[in-house]
């Protein structure tokens, strides 16, 4: 995924959070991106002092920064499909034997 300025969508995050992994909520890894589309996952993201990043849309972002001041946010209009993208983009660059997985825009 490219940006308007020429950037990869994971460049830009790099440059923004400083993280190392990337999984779900309840990553038990130091450093790590993570997505939140849902309310039901709020709670966990909160108490888990892993996540460093979090990828979400309008809705959930300022309950983030209420309950997570110390976590770096990312707006998405669809953040799991953009958590997903850059998961592959990552995954592609640090393995170059794997090829380029394209989601279905459904």
């Amino acid at each position: 995924m490219t940006l308007h300025n020429g950037k990869s969508l994971l460049e830009e995050l790099k440059s923004i959070i400083p993280f190392q992994n990337m999984g779900l909520v309840g990553s038990r890894i130091p450093n790590t991106l993570t997505f939140l589309d849902s309310g039901r996952f709020l709670s966990e993201l909160a108490e888990n002092p892993n996540i460093i990043g979090v990828i979400t849309n309008h809705s959930f972002c300022e309950k983030v920064i209420e309950r997570r001041a110390d976590v770096t946010t990312h707006l998405a209009e669809e953040p799991k499909y953009c958590f997903y993208s850059v998961y592959n983009e990552r995954a592609t660059q640090i393995n170059s034997n794997l090829k380029k997985t394209i989601i279905h825009p459904s």
